[in-house]
Parts: structure tokens; sequence; C-alpha cells
């Protein structure tokens, strides 16, 4: 059986109004992949600089799975400290299952060397 693309939006949308346990009662939120986006940040930070890297929104969770600073560039939370952005001997750490980064966390990072380096972080961005 063939449908062109209309006819399947159309029918999606018909199945979906069609299910009463997929609707939701006013103040209710149902969670949805769309709700969930891949955070991939990076940052140049100034010779013998500090930077505000980034602000968690306060209406969103963020949760931190890969940090990237090198020898040069430490990073730390205002909230959260610098345990989550603590490095190895490959400049990148790993966190599995992720590191809840709080509402309204200001991540700062410090260059200690006197070339430009960069910060990296990976995440979830939560709504």
């Amino acid at each position: 059986m063939r449908f062109t693309l209309p006819r399947l939006v159309l029918r999606a949308a018909a199945l979906l109004v069609a299910i009463p346990a997929l609707s939701a009662s006013a103040g209710t939120h149902v969670a949805s992949p769309l709700d969930h986006r891949v955070l991939e940040r990076t940052w140049l930070v100034p010779a013998a600089g500090t930077i505000t890297a980034y602000e968690v929104p306060e209406n969103a969770r963020v949760v931190l799975t890969r940090f990237c600073g090198g020898s040069c560039v430490s990073c730390s939370g205002k909230k959260l400290g610098g345990k989550a952005f603590r490095t190895n001997k490959s400049g990148c750490v790993e966190h599995q299952p992720g590191i809840l980064l709080p509402p309204g966390e200001t991540v700062q990072c410090t260059n200690r060397c006197a070339t430009m380096n960069a910060a990296l972080f990976s995440g979830v961005l939560q709504h």
C-alpha cells in the first residue's frame, strides 16, 4: 500500500486525535523527544583571560556529558564548582550518564596559558 506524504501526515494526525491517552490536561507536561536537544558548544578563551562560557536557562536543565579543556583551560560553575569540569590526560572527561547542571548555573572558564585556547561542552538541554 503506497501513501503520498500528505495522506500519511493526515492519517498520523487523525490517529493522534483518536488516542485520548496522549492528550494532556492543563498544567500537565507530556515528555517528548522534541523536549531534548543535543547541546554542543565550543568557546575560545583568550590568553591569560576568563570568560563566562555558558549560562543554564532558568526554565531548563542541562545534563553535561562531556567536557574538554586541555591543560590550559579550567572551568567551574558558580553553584556546582569545578568537579564537573576536571579533565584527564587527554584533556577531556566523559560523564556517563551525565552531570546535571542546576538551572541558572553560570560556567566560567579561565585560560592559564599565553595563547588562546578552547573549552568544549557537550550534553543534553531539557526544557
